[in-house]
């Protein structure tokens, strides 16, 4: 596999006569669309976008085109650089990049808050974050020319830049907090011809006051109601966590910590069957504040706490 040193050898451009810029541009955008390593999976497409990266670089600035012209020339103006010459240099310059050693690209782990009814019945989510990327300035080499020393101008010299990406993943249906999904290749580019990281998905529960998964399948919800309410009988609409509404009448004088349970109305199990949806009454202590999500949370905190310590508390039967 050969590495063309010279520039428009490696824009497919001939060299006599000289090409126009625009055509320089031209051939800079089909080999980029052909040789993206992202689009073509060829051993020699990570190497072949480099040199496309670089000659682009140089023959699509004026001056840096009449510097590079002019040592083509040898000084002279005349003579352009022997093609057999730039066959032994590209040789060369193979054989040395070849024994740099190829760089698998890093995992980027998120976590992705997902409504209850999303979990139970999967379906496409968009995400967004940040990763790392080949430099298109100098192909991920990080320098500004494969034969010279000076470091890339836009990587630093790092070979990559960062990139914000945002993409659609597929979420299975029947995912569960805690869950790890894996993405192959959207994670940070690799190097020198490396493959790519993969995303690294935590599934966890969007926020819902009120609201909590038990055991991995068991939800859980309290119910905040006034003394005035529960005095008599209470309509409610429920939201069931597959987003099917059910209606429930609470008879009145109903007391607090009372609890109503829907079997198979959970998240799902891995065999398919379903858990729990346990709804618990708790009783509004300061019904003149308003009800917000963030006194919801508090006193479904508070019931859940009590109902553990009376749990703790309560006499082991005998045996």
């Amino acid at each position: 596999m050969l590495s063309p040193v010279d520039h428009y050898t490696a824009l497919d451009l001939p060299d006599s006569p000289l090409p126009s810029r625009d055509e320089v541009v031209l051939s800079y955008r089909r080999l980029t669309k052909q040789w993206h390593p992202d689009v073509n999976q060829a051993p020699e497409a990570a190497e072949r976008f480099t040199q496309i990266t670089l000659a682009y670089k140089v023959l699509g600035d004026p001056d840096r085109r009449a510097r590079y012209d002019a040592r083509r020339a040898g000084m002279t103006g005349t003579n352009p650089v022997p093609r057999d010459k730039s066959r032994v240099i590209s040789k060369e310059l193979t054989r040395v990049l070849s024994r740099r050693k190829k760089q698998n690209g890093a995992d980027v782990a998120m976590q992705l808050p997902l409504r209850l009814r999303d979990m139970i019945r999967g379906g496409v989510h968009a995400v967004e974050y940040q990763r790392l990327v080949l430099c298109a300035a100098c192909g991920g080499e990080g320098r500004e020319d494969l034969t010279g020393s000076v470091a890339c101008s836009s990587c630093s010299g790092t070979g990559r830049v960062g990139m914000s990406t945002r993409t659609g993943i597929r979420i299975r249906a029947g995912v569960r907090p805690g869950d790890k999904l894996t993405f192959t290749g959207l994670g940070h580019s690799g190097m020198h011809g490396g493959i790519a990281g993969h995303v690294l998905v935590a599934i966890t529960l969007a926020a819902a006051p009120g609201v909590r998964v038990a055991d991995g399948v068991h939800v859980e919800q309290v119910l905040v109601c006034s003394f005035a309410q529960l005095q008599h009988d209470l309509p409610v609409t429920l939201s069931l966590p597959d987003g099917q509404e059910s209606h429930l009448m609470i008879p009145a004088k109903t007391q607090p910590g009372h609890q109503w349970i829907l079997p198979e109305n959970g998240l799902v199990r891995p065999d398919g069957s379903r858990g729990e949806y346990r709804l618990c009454l708790a009783l509004d202590l300061s019904p003149e504040l308003p009800l917000n999500a963030e006194r919801i949370q508090a006193i479904a905190t508070a019931v859940r706490e009590r109902m553990t310590v009376i749990s703790e508390s309560a006499p082991s039967p005998r045996t």
